[in-house]
């Protein structure tokens, strides 16, 4: 219940700021005929906050291109535009591009106008199946059920070594395998993960739940199959009768 009342005050706040700072903004500026008072861009608070963007140049130059999508989730739009709406440099453009198609936010479709390549159309792919973000999200969430240590540490030892150009990892890959089939699975898969990780790291409890004696049956398929034994007890997270087991052809996930 109390958990409903600060949601709902939350929202009221949110329409509050709406408008008192953002309306007055778009209504000054259809008033002036600008050509951007129609252009307003919500972002979601995973992707602004997404700790697998390895730099602020590639946050600043992808939401720029969320501001050029249509309906469709693509657009035609030159590197030169882009970097001049980003403040960077083309090159800066075409290194921020190339991590996001690495880690699956957008597709890239090279178009040649003339002798020029610098028309390019972006194609944004499902976010809600990108492992980077489910990732991220998994972190925050097990980050902020630790009180009172420091997990700075932690975080980096699992994020830095994915932000190097063209890394991928069993973990990675387990979480979009399962992200194709169903998004939510792959967020507990992702949670359970960086649980174990967290735990490892800083040499703490994290809260699992206890281990249950396991079947005969669960130890005969145990060879073929990661089972994640231990789920922590928040709100979403799954059941221990609903653990998601991933198939990886006897290799487990470290």
């Amino acid at each position: 219940m109390k958990g409903t009342f600060m949601m709902i005050k939350r929202e009221v706040n949110k329409k509050q700021f709406n408008e008192k700072f953002i309306e007055p903004v778009r209504a000054l500026f259809e008033n002036c005929n600008s050509i951007n008072n129609h252009y307003f861009l919500t972002i979601p608070q995973p992707i602004s906050r997404c700790l697998f963007f390895s730099n602020n140049n590639v946050y600043a130059v992808f939401t720029i291109l969320l501001t050029w999508f249509g309906d469709n989730g693509k657009w035609d739009v030159s590197r030169s535009v882009l970097a001049k709406q980003s403040r960077v440099t083309t090159k800066t453009v075409d290194k921020a591009i190339n991590e996001l198609v690495v880690k699956g936010f957008i597709r890239k479709k090279v178009n040649i106008r003339g002798n020029e390549k610098d028309f390019n159309t972006y194609i944004l792919n499902d976010l809600t199946k990108n492992p980077f973000l489910i990732l991220s999200e998994a972190i925050y969430t097990v980050e902020n059920s630790i009180k009172n240590v420091k997990t700075d540490k932690a975080v980096e030892l699992l994020v830095k070594p994915l932000n190097k150009e063209n890394t991928s990892s069993i973990l990675i890959e387990c979480i979009k395998d399962e992200a194709s089939k169903d998004s939510t699975k792959a967020f507990h898969v992702a949670y359970n993960e960086v649980s174990i990780h967290f735990e490892k790291t800083l040499g703490i409890e994290v809260g699992f739940i206890p281990k249950k004696k396991k079947s005969a049956k669960l130890a005969e398929n145990k060879r073929n199959t990661v089972t994640f034994k231990r789920n922590r007890e928040w709100n979403g997270a799954p059941s221990s009768k609903s653990k998601p087991k991933i198939r990886l052809g006897g290799k487990t996930v470290n």
